[in-house]
């Protein structure tokens, strides 16, 4: 994206923000505009803990909500300023959480998915040109993230 096109793009979240504020007042029990200030907020680049609140503010709407689900998995995706692993620990816990035939079952095989196009379609800088010992060799020399699903900061930048 142009760089002249950013304060654009974030005027037009802020504005998404400000609708689905309103829809949340005219019908508090939807946990759709709380799944899409999931996505507003991933753009706007928010906090983590912020991005949880908006997250459990659609589950306790709708508890096996996919869509909830699979806006914070995004926001937790390495490509979005936090680590694989912290999108592989909130999949695996909410999969084992939720009802058999669930479709948030299917975060798993999609936090793999985002591995995969992170990198094969990303230069990250510590990436040695071979995505498959790349993202093992990352991934076995790293232990699960302490605190549960969703600990930590986004990094800045």
């Amino acid at each position: 994206m142009a760089e002249d096109a950013w304060p654009l793009f974030f005027s037009r979240l802020q504005d998404a923000e400000a609708d689905l504020a309103r829809a949340i007042e005219l019908d508090p029990e939807d946990p759709t505009p709380w799944e899409f200030l999931l996505r507003s907020g991933r753009g706007l680049q928010i906090e983590t803990d912020e991005l949880v609140e908006r997250f459990q503010a659609a589950r306790a709407r709708h508890p096996e909500d996919y869509r909830a689900h699979q806006m914070l998995l995004l926001a937790l995706c390495q490509k979005w300023g936090h680590s694989h692993e912290m999108m592989f620990d909130f999949a695996r816990q909410v999969a084992e959480a939720v009802s058999e035939g669930s479709g948030v079952h299917a975060l798993v095989p999609q936090a793999h998915v985002e591995r995969w196009l992170y990198f094969s379609m990303e230069e990250p800088p510590d990436h040695d040109g071979n995505a498959a010992t790349c993202h093992s060799a990352r991934c076995s020399r790293r232990s699960p993230t302490p605190g549960g699903a969703v600990p930590g900061r986004p990094r800045s930048g």
